[in-house]
């Protein structure tokens, strides 16, 4: 059974699945091959084939490695984001292997370790606390093998933490359906989390329709992060700072 704050994330992503791509990025195809063209070099150097993309979403990175040749596997907590995966990959024409599943229950679900696992987007920032986040760690380990790697993408946490930003503006685009604004109002309750208010206004004329949905992040700091990973069986290999977020390249350990 999921945990209670895998429900709350799944009915999140849920709801928010057919707004997703067109909401959040401005060409979903463009950003997923830029995604790939950033990953490709990170894992066909470590030899790595098959891959497994935890909390996938609607396939924006799974879909780029499947075209670059990779063996592809995604999973999502969210069977509303997986539905939307299998429709953009249709569109694409890529094959990936698409699993409805936590990522509490990797070791479960994955009988085979994978050469690579990724888990982009700041997915990891839903955990609800330290040692859930040494859990989902935990369980990434268990499905890498020896001497593979983790890709993990997260927000800068201590710099949010540091600076306690309002939000940020999304994107403001003209659509042929009308005009679309999004943007975020970000609030916190407690030292260690942030609550994230999504705001979609899409515009017909002087009409406007209005979206908003919540969902919380913790806001994992980089000491909390490498104790989790170092507990978790991996290595820290290399940090790159993408402005606003880092990205992680661990190893697991032989």
């Amino acid at each position: 059974m999921p945990a209670p704050e895998s429900t709350e994330v799944a009915a999140f992503y849920d709801d928010f699945a057919a707004d997703y791509s067109d909401s959040i990025l401005t060409d979903f195809d463009a950003a997923s091959r830029r995604d790939g063209e950033r990953l490709d070099p990170l894992l066909r150097p470590r030899g790595a084939k098959r891959v497994l993309d935890v909390a996938c979403g609607n396939g924006l990175q799974s879909l780029a490695l499947a075209e670059l040749g990779y063996s592809v596997t995604g999973v999502d907590v969210s069977s509303g984001m997986i539905a939307q995966a299998k429709r953009n990959a249709q569109r694409r024409g890529v094959t990936v292997e698409w699993v409805a599943g936590d990522w509490h229950e990797l070791g479960r679900l994955f009988a085979e370790p994978f050469d690579a696992l990724i888990c982009w987007g700041n997915s990891l920032s839903h955990v609800a606390d330290a040692d859930d986040l040494a859990a989902a760690l935990g369980e990434m380990a268990a499905v890498t093998k020896s001497a593979g790697v983790c890709s993990i993408n997260l927000r800068d946490w201590d710099r949010v933490m540091a600076e306690r930003p309002k939000g940020i503006v999304r994107q403001v685009k003209e659509t042929t359906e009308g005009r679309l604004i999004t943007f975020d109002v970000w609030r916190y309750p407690s030292p260690e989390t942030m609550v994230m208010e999504l705001f979609i206004l899409r515009g017909h004329g002087d009409q406007w329709n209005v979206r908003r949905r919540e969902t919380t992040h913790r806001m994992i700091t980089r000491s909390e992060f490498e104790s989790a990973v170092a507990q978790a069986g991996f290595a820290v290999s290399e940090v790159t700072d993408l402005g606003g977020h880092n990205l992680w390249m661990l190893e697991k350990k032989e």
